[in-house]
């Protein structure tokens, strides 16, 4: 598996707020939001009434930094090892190299190759995104959806 081999993602917005004082921020936000960017209190609803979301969706520029707040956006692409460790994503690697696509980890060796990845998922204390690994499997090692999802299953 090449480090450059990465799989599109969903871009998070990260908002510190330094203190961590937190009962201000959404007025602050609010009071930020510039040019063509708008409140959408209608999204906000159905967000909420769609999602497990907890808080508020505010639409602003990330000029928001002169309010006090850190703005950070991740990457839109994410590889294995940004993941995990490179131990991690070559025992993976290996597994998906050497398994049976339209099996899984129903062999023998598919499976003990499968826990010694999950075993080295486990003591490295990183959390692996279950749904992340399915689309790797899918989209970077050549796995047909359902596989990959059922070994996501198996976590």
């Amino acid at each position: 598996m090449s480090d450059l081999k990465s799989i599109e993602v969903f871009q998070d917005l990260l908002l510190r707020v330094p203190g961590g004082e937190l009962s201000s921020a959404r007025s602050a936000l609010l009071k930020h939001v510039a040019g063509q960017w708008v409140h959408a209190p209608e999204a906000e609803k159905t967000l909420k009434r769609n999602t497990s979301l907890d808080g508020d969706v505010i639409a602003f520029q990330p000029a928001g930094a002169d309010a006090g707040f850190l703005v950070e956006v991740t990457s839109s692409s994410q590889s294995l090892h940004d993941m995990s460790s490179p131990e991690i994503a070559a025992a993976l690697s290996r597994f998906s190299s050497a398994a049976n696509k339209s099996t899984g980890s129903t062999h023998p060796a598919d499976r003990k190759r499968w826990m010694h990845f999950l075993v080295l998922a486990h003591q490295s204390g990183r959390d692996l995104d279950a749904e992340f690994l399915a689309r790797w499997l899918s989209e970077i090692e050549g796995w047909d959806e359902e596989s990959a999802h059922d070994l996501r299953h198996r976590i």
